[in-house]
C-alpha cells in the first residue's frame, strides 16, 4: 500500500480548498497537470544556518529547522527550479502562482520564473515585482503592541492575476 506523501491540513469542500501538508515536490509530482487554479507559495528563505538575533532582550536562535537550512547558492537555486517546474505543470492555462519571499530568495525565485517561461507581466515589460509591506505577529505570538514587526515581503503574481491587481489599484484612486 502506498503511503501518500502528506496529510491533509485543512479542507473546506464548500469553497474548494484543500492545504496540504508534506513535501511539496512530492505532492505537486502526484497531481494532474493543468489541474491547479492558484497556487500561494512561500519557499524556504535559507536563513537557518546557525544565525541568532535579538527577540525581547535575549538572543535566540532563527534556526527553523533542516528544511531551511542553506545548501549552497547553486543548489538552492536548482531546489528553486524543481520546485517551481512542479507548480508550472499542475497550473491550469489561466492560472496564477504567488510567490512571497525575502531578498534572501527572491531574486533567484524572480530568475528561475524567468528561465521556464512563466507568463508573467515582467515578460509582457511591464514589471513583476510587487513588494507588500504588512505588520505581523512576533515569532512568538504575542498580541502586544510592542513585538509587532513590520515586514516586508516580495509578491510575484504571474499568468491572469495582473487584472485584478490592476482593477484592485484602480478603485483606490
Amino acid at each position: 500500500m502506498n503511503k501518500k506523501p502528506f496529510t491533509v491540513y485543512h479542507d473546506n469542500p464548500e469553497h474548494s480548498v484543500r492545504l496540504l501538508k508534506g513535501n511539496c515536490i512530492e505532492i505537486l509530482n502526484q497531481a494532474m497537470e493543468n489541474s491547479v487554479d492558484m497556487i500561494f507559495a512561500d519557499p524556504p528563505y535559507f536563513l537557518s544556518n546557525g544565525g541568532i538575533t535579538c527577540h525581547a532582550g535575549k538572543m535566540v536562535s532563527v534556526n527553523k529547522g533542516k528544511w531551511d537550512k542553506s545548501k549552497g547558492v547553486e543548489e538552492n537555486h536548482e531546489f528553486t527550479l524543481e520546485w517551481l517546474k512542479a507548480c508550472q505543470r499542475v497550473l491550469k492555462p489561466n492560472g496564477t502562482i504567488w510567490v512571497s519571499g525575502t531578498t534572501h530568495i527572491i531574486y533567484s525565485i524572480g530568475f528561475a520564473m524567468q528561465k521556464l517561461g512563466f507568463d508573467t507581466p515582467a515578460s509582457k515589460g511591464d514589471g513583476i515585482l510587487r513588494q507588500t509591506p504588512f505588520e505581523c505577529l512576533s515569532p512568538d505570538g504575542s498580541a502586544r503592541p510592542e513585538v509587532y514587526l513590520e515586514t516586508h515581503y516580495s509578491l510575484y503574481p504571474t499568468q491572469d492575476c495582473r487584472k485584478d491587481i490592476d482593477a484592485h489599484e484602480q478603485t483606490k484612486t
